[in-house]
């Protein structure tokens, strides 16, 4: 079975195709990546496809090592609530495959941000048939369903996690229950089953409206991390929630004084490494965040812990003053990747939190930058709003050497923005 969800108004919709989904149990999952170490290349993996030519296998944890940064035209510096004043960390890169767990549990997939989708399709066509959609609640001024952008999480739990979880009882002995995670602009977090719609334990209560994707823990553990999107309630930042029992463990507040811009939202969607034990994740606050997580996660006692320690990288690129991150970080090993409000792409070295390079504004980009590797050289494609520049003008389609900054190509194509439409509500050039 493959799924496809429709997110509109105050529904979710799922559309369920008519083949066969398989979905692998947690010893075959671990002996694809042993596989993967002994180069035998990616195939029957969760990315649906054969391995890539072109990739080095040998060096798929090897991080890349930075021969100059260039900062010219980039101010930065970094701030932590720890008792050290330098961020190190040279073991900080991400494996090529983001999660053994079968799901998709972060915006688009992964760190390439390029697999909304799981599981393939024995045919070339499928047909398509509504299976069920749930109706949320609404905050008033913001409706419900689904916000921008608004992607579930869905997750196939270990069997000894998703007993432990606060999952109503007629779902926890079902060995091939999937769970789909929404946030909502009703301000809840909603878990329903993917087979039949049905709510499978009680919301989240947020209270803020939820614009951007939640994320679920990379590892499978019971973790989930979700940003506001609007501040309604007294709290107004990025959360991490526990799944065992619904309760909140940490909260990053996105009104901070240390940052350059005092909107505290969190649309950015949290990736985490489940080799360091590490998230990353973009504020609209213009920080980036960098979180060593200190996890205990006891299975037996069925309990889990964190206790985070913030290293936040803020940051002035020369003739842009929109340092917001609206879109979701991308990685490659050890290379992050986002655009921001002004239109400025940005390159960290996350073992240092240091910039490796970065573009001068063009326009606003909300937009997540998507990687596409090649002979170990990370290609980003990425598209602006026509916004900073004015009412009407040009998108801009850029694909950049993710090592250099360098511009492979540009397209630019003229965008109308709709009369019906405030400036900055309808994009263009979306991936």
């Amino acid at each position: 079975m493959s799924f496809l969800f429709l997110l509109s108004g105050c529904n979710f919709h799922v559309a369920i195709g008519q083949e066969d989904l398989t979905i692998l149990p947690a010893q075959e999952r671990t002996t694809e990546i042993v596989l993967m170490e002994k180069k035998e290349g990616l195939e029957g993996n969760d990315r649906g496809e054969e391995a890539q030519v072109g990739i080095h296998y040998d060096n798929i944890f090897t991080p890349i090592s930075i021969e100059s940064y260039n900062h010219q035209n980039i101010d930065f510096d970094n701030i932590s609530n720890h008792e050290s004043k330098r961020y190190i960390n040279t073991n900080q890169t991400f494996p090529y495959t983001y999660s053994e767990v079968p799901g998709v549990l972060t915006f688009r997939g992964g760190h390439f941000r390029d697999r909304p989708s799981y599981g393939t399709l024995e045919k070339e066509a499928a047909a398509l048939s509504l299976s069920w959609q749930f109706q949320t609640s609404f905050n008033p001024d913001w409706g419900g369903g689904s916000g921008w952008t608004g992607q579930p999480a869905i997750v196939h739990w270990d069997d000894d996690v998703r007993e432990m979880m606060n999952i109503y009882d007629s779902f926890k002995g079902e060995a091939s229950f999937v769970e789909v995670i929404q946030g909502s602009l009703d301000g809840n977090v909603y878990f329903l089953d993917l087979e039949s719609g049905e709510q499978t334990r009680p919301p989240i209560h947020v209270k803020n409206p939820i614009k951007g994707s939640v994320s679920v823990d990379s590892r499978g553990y019971p973790l989930l991390y979700v940003g506001d999107g609007v501040p309604y309630a007294e709290s107004f930042g990025f959360y991490i929630y526990n799944l065992i029992d619904g309760s909140l463990l940490y909260l990053i507040p996105g009104r901070d004084d240390d940052a350059y811009r005092e909107w505290g939202a969190f649309d950015s969607s949290a990736l985490v490494n489940r080799e360091t034990d590490t998230f990353v994740v973009g504020g609209e606050n213009g920080m980036f965040y960098q979180v060593p997580l200190n996890t205990t996660f006891d299975r037996e006692k069925k309990c889990i812990t964190v206790e985070p320690h913030e290293w936040k990288m803020r940051y002035k690129v020369e003739g842009n003053h929109y340092q917001g991150i609206e879109n979701s970080v991308a990685v490659y090993k050890n290379l992050a990747f986002f655009a921001n409000n002004g239109g400025s792409i940005i390159a960290v070295n996350m073992q240092t939190m240091t910039p490796v390079w970065s573009f001068p504004a063009l326009d606003d980009t909300d937009s997540t930058i998507v990687v596409e590797v090649i002979d170990d050289v990370p290609y980003l494609y990425t598209a602006t709003e026509v916004d900073n520049i004015g009412r009407d003008g040009d998108c801009h389609l850029r694909k950049i050497n993710g090592l250099t900054g360098d511009v492979i190509w540009q397209k630019s194509y003229a965008a109308l923005l709709p009369r019906s439409c405030r400036r900055g509500a309808c994009y263009s050039g979306y991936w």
